[in-house]
């Protein structure tokens, strides 16, 4: 995919150019007819400067302008701008700028672009950019602007009343291929609701178009009414990565609220919906007084069915699109006790609402739990055999773990997944889905909320009961344990790389660096991370050191063969260790991903070398050093650095130099010490000396007197002095 740019220009008007629908169609609602404004800005406009106090271009692929919001296209947080392509990308496209507290879906966007069908709208590039408004990078999807307008705008409230072969023919024969696409590339949509649904510039509906679903967490701005029921329990952030029977739930949703003519939830709350759901039936609650007869009727009970395994399949939808009819699913009945339970002044009589309201009153909770009450209730007026072993298994683990500050809360944690064992995982303030606690501890964590809610969530180990609770097979679920042991092993270790960093990136894997230093850069990978830290070594005012806990848990995440044989170095109070450290893991990025040259970085690494100099004890050595540093920085080549410190004749050189000048200073003390006694002893003071002189004095006359004996003895002369 292109790369990605921004500049902001002042807001494009655009008329929508859709022609009037054809006589005897029913009525469309559409966002012209809605109050939406037009979507899609003119192609034709000039791409010239921009009145917005930020503008910024990142190349000349694309243009994103921010002054030229598309609110038709917004996804809650996640806002649309008008974008313009060159060169071989299409002129008129939209792009939506993600927000960094919900994790953009950016792992999916290679199989998602692979996908060329004209029903979903075409994605065009995404990446990191520049963006201006916020004065630092944001990940962006840009789209080919094909859409037109949304068919409805009230995502709950809708009345289409469109026709059952309008319907047929635009919207469910195109989508059924787009289902089976998605199912075939591993992607869930997510994001499927009338609301999403565009008529693609024509108001005749011969083809409608899938809105885009990459830019948030699955299912995030869904509204629950799209979400099977045990899903709209959830939290938003908490759902999870979701199944292709979700995505069919919400086509059957969006079907039944393009064709309906009156809204039987109209007043009722979400939860209200979710009750009137489980009395009813999906199908029931959301068609109400409409009757489709024939194939729509046949379809809509096989999307709608409220258990998944007996929901239609992407096969089934594709048989009864052939012709053939398929005998209709009964609907399954939901547990529902003979007589209620009282809580915090509500009635229950459903285990699944009570399994959602036990923390609204933890201490009333606890007393029907502890004095037998809710034991007695599920045994004599529910009569779930399964569900009683599920609780009095739930007793006796919530025992095991103790009675501590937080038992309250754990223990009906426990309770409620033994109530309600499809459902989520209620903790405190946490309301997730196992594979959705990732994505939910992301948004806590930037959203400043209450964190250590969720470090008590992963030490009392939910999971396995939660699991063992399941009366089908959860997908995967050796990687699921595997990632929740690891967050509590995480938790449990205090030193550097681990802790509640590391649980972060463990559990949510595509959520960029969060660390402060890269607060302006959107890193999701250690080859983005050098890029960043090579932009930041330029700027005034960079921090003295490379890492921080963040950047080295999010790295030993990414990949541990970049950093883990280096995190003993980097958690060492010694500043020459931490430096080397981090000088040999950027070094092993750069070697191990073949990437440029970094002289920012390697600059950086210099200025902070000083402490490392120190430990050499020659001078000479360290002037040598210091001059070979200087000569490659320049280059960018890490690798040449690491080497000129990594050599182990240099510290043992230097090391046998050091003993050696040891001993000698060692020798030249104990002879200072020996002449500084003597001289402190004056009567003695010039004694040896003499001796010695007189001893040398007496030994020359002693060899002149023998040498003259000599003479006269054996020469017969005189001597010759």
């Amino acid at each position: 995919m292109s790369d990605v740019t921004v500049q902001n220009e002042p807001a494009m008007k655009a008329e929508s150019a859709s022609p009037p629908a054809p006589a005897g169609s029913a009525p469309v609602a559409t966002a012209a007819a809605s109050g939406v404004p037009a979507s899609s800005p003119d192609p034709s406009l000039p791409a010239g400067k921009s009145t917005y106090s930020g503008d910024c271009v990142f190349n000349d692929s694309i243009t994103v302008f921010a002054g030229n919001p598309l609110p038709v296209y917004d996804k809650g947080p996640v806002k649309a701008y008008a974008a313009r392509g060159t060169d071989k990308a299409p002129s008129n496209l939209f792009a939506m700028i993600c927000e960094d507290h919900l994790t953009p879906r950016s792992s999916k966007a290679s199989n998602y672009a692979a996908i060329l069908n004209p029903s979903l709208v075409r994605l065009v590039a995404s990446g990191p950019i520049d963006w201006a408004p916020a004065g630092k990078q944001k990940y962006c999807f840009v789209y080919e602007n094909s859409l037109g307008n949304p068919l409805m705008r009230d995502d709950i409230h809708g009345t289409g009343g469109l026709r059952p072969e309008v319907v047929l023919n635009g919207v469910i024969k195109p989508f059924i291929s787009v289902l089976q696409d998605m199912r075939d590339k591993d992607i869930v949509h997510g994001n499927i609701r009338a609301s999403n649904i565009f008529d693609g510039g024509n108001r005749s509906l011969e083809r409608c178009v899938f809105g885009e679903c990459l830019s948030l967490p699955v299912s995030y701005n869904q509204p629950s009414i799209y979400e099977p029921i045990d899903r709209a329990l959830a939290s938003p952030a908490g759902r999870g990565t979701g199944t292709i029977q979700d995505d069919i739930y919400s086509f059957g949703v969006a079907i039944a609220m393009l064709m309906r003519h009156s809204d039987p939830v109209e007043g009722l709350s979400d939860d209200e919906i979710v009750v009137r759901k489980m009395e009813d039936g999906s199908y029931n609650t959301l068609v109400g007084r409409d009757r489709f007869s024939g194939a729509i009727l046949e379809l809509l009970r096989g999307t709608l069915h409220d258990d998944d395994r007996q929901r239609w399949t992407i096969d089934d939808i594709l048989v009864w699109a052939d012709g053939r009819r398929l005998s209709p699913k009964q609907a399954t009945r939901r547990s529902k006790a003979a007589r209620p339970i009282v809580l915090n002044g509500e009635k229950y009589i459903r285990p699944e609402l009570l399994a959602r309201d036990l923390h609204k009153n933890a201490p009333e909770a606890r007393q029907l739990i502890e004095n037998g009450e809710m034991e007695q209730w599920l045994i004599r007026a529910l009569e779930d055999k399964a569900a009683i072993a599920r609780y009095e298994t739930a007793l006796k683990q919530a025992e095991d773990s103790g009675k501590g500050s937080s038992y309250a809360e754990q223990l009906i944690t426990r309770v409620g997944i033994a109530l309600h064992p499809e459902g989520p995982i209620r903790y405190k303030n946490i309301n997730v889905f196992p594979d959705g606690v990732g994505v939910a501890l992301v948004e806590a964590y930037l959203m400043k909320r209450d964190i250590q809610s969720y470090i008590d969530f992963f030490l009392h180990y939910f999971i396995t009961q939660w699991i063992d609770a399941q009366s089908q097979t959860v997908p995967d679920v050796g990687n699921l344990v595997s990632r929740f042991d690891g967050a509590r092993a995480y938790l449990r270790q205090k030193n550097i790389g681990s802790g509640l960093e590391k649980c972060l990136y463990a559990m949510n894997t595509e959520v960029h660096c969060l660390s402060d230093k890269l607060a302006k850069f959107h890193v999701r990978s250690p080859e983005d991370m050098m890029q960043a830290f090579e932009k930041i070594s330029r700027q005034p005012g960079r921090p003295a050191m490379f890492f921080d806990r963040h950047i080295i848990a999010f790295l030993s995440v990414k990949d541990r063969k970049n950093i883990d044989p280096y995190t003993h170095e980097l958690g060492q109070p010694e500043p020459y260790k931490r430096i080397l450290g981090e000088m040999r893991t950027l070094a092993t990025i750069q070697k191990r991903s073949q990437m440029q040259a970094f002289p920012g970085i390697a600059g950086w690494i210099v200025d902070n070398l000083s402490p490392v100099y120190e430990r050499f004890h020659d001078r000479e050595l360290r002037e040598d050093l210091r001059k070979k540093v200087d000569r490659i920085k320049d280059s960018g080549d890490l690798a040449r650095l690491v080497v000129l410190f990594d050599n182990p004749i240099t510290y043992q050189e230097d090391n046998i130099g050091f003993r050696r000048a040891m001993r000698d200073y060692h020798d030249l003390e104990q002879e200072n010490g020996d002449i500084h006694r003597q001289l402190r002893d004056e009567s003695s003071i010039g004694k040896d000396t003499g001796r010695q002189v007189a001893a040398v004095v007496s030994g020359i006359l002693a060899g002149i007197i023998i040498l003259a004996t000599a003479f006269t003895m054996f020469g017969g002369g005189a001597p010759p002095f």
